[in-house]
């Protein structure tokens, strides 16, 4: 996916340039992530937490919004049908991948 702006998005912290951030995005018709809400975060900056439908599911990895996640190490608390709105938090791998700790 392609990044879009921040330029429309609500900006609830004053942020200082460093800071790790939570962005708030959605997926444009045309794929980019555009932001519709910022705000500062103690979160790691290698991790993020996605929100969105879960749209694949293999056994090893799923994809919500697109975005492909590594599942085979996280704490999955309950079955979800694909379709289904879902919570994940993932933090980037040195591989540059994303893999899940938790699902909700």
């Amino acid at each position: 996916m392609a990044a879009g702006g921040v330029g429309g998005a609500q900006i609830n912290s004053v942020l200082q340039v460093g800071q790790p951030v939570e962005v708030e995005v959605v997926v444009a018709p045309d794929g980019r992530l555009v932001a519709r809400e910022v705000n500062a975060t103690t979160l790691s900056p290698n991790d993020i937490e996605i929100i969105g439908v879960l749209q694949r599911f293999d056994g090893t990895s799923i994809t919500v919004s697109g975005q492909v996640i590594d599942i085979r190490g996280a704490q999955i608390n309950a079955l979800i049908p694909l379709g289904a709105r879902v919570q994940v938090r993932a933090s980037l791998s040195p591989q540059g991948t994303w893999v899940a700790s938790e699902r909700r």
